[in-house]
């Protein structure tokens, strides 16, 4: 089909000979089935949870997303140098779609649903997956062809990280507006229409609000105007120059706000000062090559983190294997470029988009990741589309009924593939839902997926600590350390687990003369007490070179809770004045203080058994946060334990009344505990 090309952007027609765009009914109709299809597929991720990647630095724990406001979404847009909320990313496009999911949530601050939001990813995918076929019918033409690769594309199990992870609303908002980009370019090129170049030009800035990775996207422009528009590139640069004047400007953005996220999760470029270091560099941009050849073609190990190599020199089987893909593919490449245009721009395409996460640039801990194949991946598509355009839309008989005939053949063929194809991938993406349904659910998988990754086995144990498994929390903790040692996070969270370990107390660290807690304590007036002290005394000796040593190497965002840690040790070594220093340090670099000092009070409550510091430090917490029915009850407890009958009632009650006055039910537990004091109280001698 010849389209004519208005002269603003080049004189000479396109000769373009792919099948005709079909009828607009059709198009409708295969708009509304990838849509219907996407959504279908996606359904159980609506039904996931946060995840501990990402999400609850974007919504979770970010208050502007989660109280939106005016103010907050013009810091969002105005904060380039120093992201307060999202370390590292300029995107206020995102993270004015985020608040408004959270404004769309209608929930109480302490129970924000996840449902709304992965609702919005679901919609967004099947907005792309639209988006996809009639991109490709743009530049491609006919029907089969961009619909088969619209189907492949909407059920592809890479696609997974992208829509069951609520923090890539960025590639969700970004993908849909840079096809949008690339259609308006060429409406303009075809029918001379400025209106339509600068709406493309104007999705182009917003795609680029939404996510940085896509500001190469003017570098694909050319590709365009080689195949399928068939004409020099130059002349077209006379009318698109705004693209090219403003893609390093994102890409000074992109830098100096990745530059922020600090030493370590910042943006850096590739050291290419020796030769050894160009080598290690072309050996990891091999393998990282072979990794994402590999998830398109076998998308059965697919995981979000994948560790660095630790051998990036070629006498690695692996980098060498890597080597070997990646001339093949090199050489595909080069032959494509006289002999199959389409395939060229096509892999090219993708190459140019896919680059900044190739490793010449550094911004993840992760050196592959499946999201950066979202975009990409419908130019990888555009070779199959035209292939399967070539065969089932348009045949080479020469007879209009010997045409017709090898054209349904063709198409019988391609459903006979395409269905039990379709039909596993969909499989494997359901499968692959299921990896992001929770944080438990996700790390466990990357720590089967790559046993080696040091976050997985350090996040694992972080559950387990709160699940309060602190067997599974120490052997992840081991697990860890045998990788890396000197990982502070992991120090620090075997510290934790190693004073709440009270499954075998060590003999000789003094004898329990109860050992019943207040919620099934005899009804009777031996009042519940514990020698001062020892429980976990010797466990906290093992516990605080641990925590000290994390503190040394820092632990980052997470110092705070550090000292949180050490305040808990040092509480159940006796040392009041250390643990209250280790507090204030707390508090000072950001800690809430409340929490701060219940927290500590749960340790000196339970495993210290030093009663009198668990009621000091639960008073603090109830001075800063005077409605906490939790801390409030946990410190009628601890006043139970250190024989103060009558100050644990008065603290019971003041829960009874909160419950009654919010109209909740009384907790059994706390009733029976109110029936235990005032049987012990009723029965004492007087003056006693």
């Amino acid at each position: 089909m010849n389209h004519n090309i208005a002269s603003a952007g080049a004189a000479e027609p396109s000769t373009r000979a792919e099948a005709p765009i079909a009828p607009s009914r059709s198009a409708a109709a295969a708009c509304l089935l990838l849509f219907a299809l996407s959504s279908i597929l996606y359904a159980p991720s609506i039904h996931s949870d946060f995840v501990r990647l990402d999400d609850y630095q974007y919504v979770v724990d970010n208050a502007r997303v989660r109280d939106p406001s005016w103010s907050g979404a013009w810091r969002f847009l105005t904060e380039v140098r120093q992201p307060s909320t999202v370390e590292g990313y300029y995107q206020p496009l995102t993270m004015f779609s985020l608040m408004a999911d959270a404004a769309l949530s209608g929930q109480p601050d302490d129970t924000l649903s996840p449902m709304i939001f992965h609702l919005t990813n679901v919609l967004l995918h099947g907005v792309t997956a639209v988006m996809v076929f009639l991109c490709l019918r743009t530049i491609v033409g006919g029907f089969w062809g961009p619909f088969a690769a619209a189907l492949l594309f909407v059920v592809h199990p890479a696609q997974v990280e992208t829509v069951s992870w609520i923090s890539q609303r960025k590639s969700l908002l970004a993908t849909p507006l840079a096809l949008g980009c690339l259609m308006g370019y060429f409406h303009w090129a075809r029918r001379g229409s400025r209106a339509a170049l600068a709406v493309s030009f104007v999705l182009y800035l917003l795609a680029n609000l939404a996510k940085p990775t896509v500001v190469l996207l003017p570098l694909i422009l050319p590709l365009l105007d080689r195949w399928p528009l068939r004409r020099s590139p130059i002349g077209a640069l006379r009318r698109t120059w705004p693209f090219f004047v403003v893609m390093p400007l994102f890409a000074w953005v992109a830098v100096v706000s990745q530059a922020s996220a600090g030493e370590g999760t910042g943006v850096g470029l590739a050291d290419l000062t020796t030769f050894d270091r160009v080598s290690r560099w072309a050996a990891l941009l091999c393998y990282n090559l072979m990794l994402y050849a590999g998830n398109l073609l076998y998308p059965v190990h697919l995981s979000p983190m994948r560790a660095m190599p630790s051998d990036l020199s070629f006498s690695n089987p692996v980098i060498l294997c890597a080597l070997v893909v990646t001339a093949a593919i090199l050489a595909v490449w080069m032959a494509s470029f006289r002999r199959a245009p389409a395939y060229f721009t096509g892999f090219t395409g993708a190459i140019i988009l896919l680059s900044p996460a190739m490793g010449p640039v550094r911004f993840m801990a992760s050196c592959v990741a499946d999201r950066f194949l979202y975009l990409p991946m419908l130019f990888l598509f555009i070779p199959l589309a035209v292939l399967i355009e070539r065969r089932a839309g348009t045949a080479g008989a020469q007879s209009d009924s010997d045409r017709a005939a090898a054209i349904r053949r063709n198409r019988l063929a391609l459903i006979a593939v395409a269905v039990p194809l379709l039909a596993v991938l969909a499989v494997l993406n359901r499968a692959q839902q299921r990896v992001w349904y929770d944080s438990r659910n996700l790390w466990a998988h990357v720590a089967d997926a790559v046993p080696y990754y040091v976050q997985a086995h350090s996040n694992l144990a972080m559950f387990a600590l709160e699940d309060g498994d602190i067997a599974a929390a120490i052997a992840h903790s081991d697990r860890a350390l045998k990788i890396d040692p000197r990982d502070a996070t992991i120090l620090h969270l075997l510290a934790r687990a190693i004073i709440r370990d009270d499954r075998k107390p060590p003999a000789g660290e003094g004898s329990r003369t109860q050992t019943r807690g207040p919620d099934d304590a005899p009804a009777d007036t031996t009042h519940i007490r514990y020698p001062p002290g020892a429980p976990c005394a010797k466990r906290a000796a093992a516990a605080l070179p641990l925590i000290r040593e994390a503190l040394r190497l820092g632990l980052g965002p997470s110092d705070p809770a550090g000292y949180v840690a050490l305040a808990e040790v040092l509480v159940c070594l006796g040392d009041d004045a250390g643990a209250d220093a280790a507090a204030a340090e707390a508090i000072r670099l950001g800690f809430t203080p409340a929490l701060c000092h219940a927290e500590i009070g749960d340790i000196a409550l339970r495993y210290a058994h030093r009663f009198e510091a668990a009621v000091r430090h639960y008073r603090k917490a109830l001075e800063l946060d005077p409605e906490n029915t939790v801390i409030r009850w946990n410190l009628g407890a601890a006043l139970e334990y250190a024989g103060n009958d009558a100050g644990a009632l008065t603290e019971y009650e003041a829960v009874r009344s909160a419950h009654e006055k919010r109209g909740l039910a009384l907790p059994a537990e706390l009733g029976r505990a109110m029936d235990r004091v005032r049987r012990r109280t009723a029965t004492r001698p007087a003056g006693s």
